[in-house]
């Protein structure tokens, strides 16, 4: 991790940068495996990032971390962090079935093939 860099000089930050504005959007491979999960996850990527605060505010972040000479390893930008803070006392179980909930909803009855 960062410890074992610092002897060679390389120093680590991480910017978690929560949801951001972009034009990233794309079209994608349709695999039948992944539906309806991935239209739904598709669709509240897109309108939160509708919603969601511009690059600019994780470009500070990222020169604040890159400039301020601080050993910290950690910086949030655009609104992340209370999401982020949620992810370090809870357990990693509860927070993937948080996901499950929002995201995968059960897949429809399969009828078996005569």
């Amino acid at each position: 991790m960062i410890f074992e860099l610092e002897p060679f000089g390389v120093k680590m930050k991480l910017v978690e940068a929560g949801g951001v504005r972009t034009e990233f959007t794309h079209d994608r491979a349709d695999c039948a495996a992944y539906e309806p999960m991935a239209s739904q996850v598709r669709e509240f990527m897109e309108a939160g990032s509708k919603k969601a605060a511009g690059p600019e505010g994780v470009a500070k972040v990222i020169f604040k971390a890159a400039t301020d000479g601080q050993a910290r390893l950690r910086y949030s930008a655009n609104g992340a962090a209370p999401l982020l803070w949620l992810n370090r006392p809870l357990p990693p179980s509860f927070l993937h079935g948080l996901l499950r909930q929002a995201f995968i909803k059960a897949p429809p009855k399969q009828t078996p093939h005569a």
